[in-house]
């Protein structure tokens, strides 16, 4: 599977009351990916899995909102296979991710991290 463009690693910031996007600046960031999943818990955004025209990803990054840092959660012996174009929510302490493409098969997973 191969899908034409480039791919991006940038986060933005919109301030809603000014409607001024802001961009993020840092050293450490999670490689290129697209169709990966995001999901906000207190005061972090979390993000698994994408892909990047080669590589389907099962990795699980961090993003503190506070402190403006990434940091990649180890992987564990029931890491999901690498999937993009999944969902991810989360509900009470949980993350959830359903679903996706792994390239050769349409997925009916379902995790929790």
């Amino acid at each position: 599977t191969k899908k034409d463009g480039d791919y991006f690693n940038e986060l933005f910031e919109f301030n809603i009351p000014s409607a001024h996007w802001t961009r993020i600046e840092m050293a450490h960031k999670p490689t290129v990916r697209t169709d990966h999943s995001c999901c906000v818990y207190e005061a972090n955004l979390y993000i698994f899995g994408g892909f990047d025209g080669r590589s389907r990803f099962q990795d699980l990054h961090q993003f503190s909102i506070e402190d403006a840092s990434w940091f990649e959660i180890p992987s564990t012996n029931n890491t999901p296979m690498g999937r993009f174009g999944h969902t991810g929510v989360i509900y009470k302490s949980g993350m959830f991710v359903f679903g996706g493409w792994n390239g050769h098969d349409t997925l009916d997973d379902l995790y929790e991290f």
